[in-house]
């Protein structure tokens, strides 16, 4: 399995929990016994937050590290990279696509490529907001909500679609803040 994410870069705070994420769920899996006893491998490249080197990262896992599937990357650029290199070599790519944006607006795919891209599957990204939703605000009995968000093109995203959930759920927000990407202290902004 090739992780393909940032884990440098402007992206990174993506990128690392993401590849951390596909380490653990491999490691587990092989604990498990793998599927129908086939233990897997990750090998982790780093695309440094640049659409560019995510391609190359994606060629040099196929084609010298004789990867089956991809995995990531995250951020939108980066993903449609990826996505050429994975068609042009028939290779499944599991993405993490934007919230609710599937498939990528910018730049846009053919349906060449978009055929061996899936993504992520259980998760919110993949679409199931109204579970998420209905897992996390519904049952704990909540009424109000703050959006507490960072600069990135991810988390200037996530506003609106939080925004419809709110509205669809009768959900009121009462702030919303926004923090730098990579700030280690956001004290001011939950204030």
């Amino acid at each position: 399995v090739g992780a393909d994410f940032a884990l440098t870069g402007a992206y990174s705070l993506l990128g690392k929990p993401d590849d951390a994420g596909v380490n653990v769920a491999v490691k587990w899996l092989n604990a498990h016994g793998g599927t129908d006893g086939i233990h897997y491998k990750v090998i982790s490249e780093n695309d440094q937050s640049t659409a560019s080197v995510a391609a190359t990262e994606a060629k040099t896992l196929i084609t010298q590290d004789h990867v089956t599937v991809l995995i990531g990357p995250a951020e939108t650029s980066e993903m449609a990279a990826v996505a050429e290199v994975a068609a042009a070599y028939k290779v499944i790519d599991i993405v993490i696509p934007p919230v609710q944006t599937w498939p990528p607006a910018q730049p846009k795919l053919t349906s060449s490529e978009t055929k061996y891209l899936f993504p992520e599957l259980g998760g919110f990204y993949s679409g199931s907001a109204q579970a998420y939703d209905s897992a996390v605000w519904k049952p704990k009995g909540y009424t109000k909500i703050a959006l507490l968000t960072d600069s990135t093109p991810f988390g200037l995203s996530m506003p609106p679609v939080f925004k419809s959930l709110a509205k669809k759920d009768g959900l009121t927000i009462v702030g919303e803040q926004q923090f730098a990407a990579g700030a280690t202290d956001v004290t001011p902004q939950v204030q």
